[in-house]
Order: C-alpha cells, then sequence, then structure tokens
C-alpha cells in the first residue's frame, strides 16, 4: 500500500523594518506590507497539518499567529534560523563595502571559503 506524499512548502519571511541589509541573526519586525505578502502567500498553498519556523521573530511571530488562527500546531526550530553574517550581521551592502570591499567580492564570488568575518561557516548553515 502506497502512502500519501508529504508536501513541504518553504515560505521565507516577508520584508522587515530599516534598511536593507544582511539581517541574518539581527531580527527587525515585519513591516505590515511584509506580513500582508506572509499572509496572501499562506492563502494560496494547501491547508498544512504543521508549521515549522525559525526561532526569529520575524519568521516565529507570524507562524504562530497563523498556526493559533488556522489551529495548526507550530514547531520552533533553532536549527533553521539564519545564517550568522559576523561582523556583517546588520549592516547594509554600502557599509560593508565601505570597511571590507575585498572580503565581501569574496564571499559574493565563493562564499563556502570565504564566510564573513566571525561569520558562520556555510558547510554549518546548510
Amino acid at each position: 500500500m502506497k502512502s500519501a506524499p508529504i508536501i513541504i512548502d518553504f515560505l521565507r519571511h516577508g520584508q522587515v523594518t530599516g534598511l536593507p541589509c544582511f539581517n541574518g541573526v539581527t531580527d527587525p519586525p515585519l513591516t505590515q506590507g511584509g506580513w500582508d505578502a506572509m499572509t496572501k502567500a499562506c492563502e494560496t498553498s494547501q491547508r498544512a497539518d504543521g508549521i515549522i519556523t525559525s526561532p526569529l521573530k520575524r519568521c516565529a511571530a507570524f507562524a504562530h499567529e497563523w498556526g493559533k488562527n488556522h489551529r495548526i500546531p507550530v514547531t520552533i526550530a533553532p536549527d533553521w534560523r539564519e545564517y550568522a553574517f559576523g561582523l556583517w550581521d546588520g549592516r547594509t551592502t554600502e557599509e560593508i563595502m565601505a570597511l571590507d570591499p575585498q572580503g565581501l567580492a569574496d564571499f559574493w564570488r565563493d562564499p563556502t571559503n570565504h564566510p564573513p568575518p566571525h561569520g558562520e561557516p556555510m558547510a554549518h548553515f546548510q
């Protein structure tokens, strides 16, 4: 007897407050537009049996609210947190270019071998 397939939908968090920057462990809240975009994405998805979320509030706040309103259990998965950009976390591209242009170029070219200063090795993130 075949079992039903397991379908997993991944939803990236919506727009956050502040300037566009390297928000890894830096945790700004969602804007209203970000919240609305996530709501729209979830409304077009199939019924979920469960929600797994990063512990960061930009993900977890929405997951808990959606789960509560739709009676879907929510699990916080610490290993699903975002990439830790080290000294670059919370900084804009322009700020990083001013401080470490070669480091940023190396990261964009080969993130596996050139993580941000004090950042998470890509192998750990994967």
